[in-house]
């Protein structure tokens, strides 16, 4: 039994991860919408943490139009949640 399902990986390895699997071609691959949902959930991931990277910008903001600025930045950015590109045309 597995308690814990974290991995820690660099952002700079997750970052290539992502960009390797949007250049695979998953139609030559066996249940390649499983390999689709992954590349989903990664890129949602990606956006999880530039979410949490805005929220720490609101927090630390010199001033309150820099607060205000990354404010914005944050709530559009929750609002894109989800809203990632997979190009599933050969399919």
């Amino acid at each position: 039994m597995i308690k814990n399902n974290n991995v820690l990986i660099s952002r700079s390895t997750f970052e290539k991860i992502i960009c390797m699997m949007d250049c695979l071609d998953f139609s030559r691959l066996p249940n390649f919408y499983d390999y689709l949902d992954i590349l989903h959930e990664l890129k949602v991931k990606k956006q999880k943490l530039d979410i949490r990277e805005t929220y720490t910008k609101i927090i630390q903001a010199a001033d309150p139009g820099s607060r205000h600025d990354a404010r914005i930045e944050y709530l559009w950015q929750k609002s894109q949640l989800g809203n990632v590109d997979i190009d599933d045309s050969v399919f």
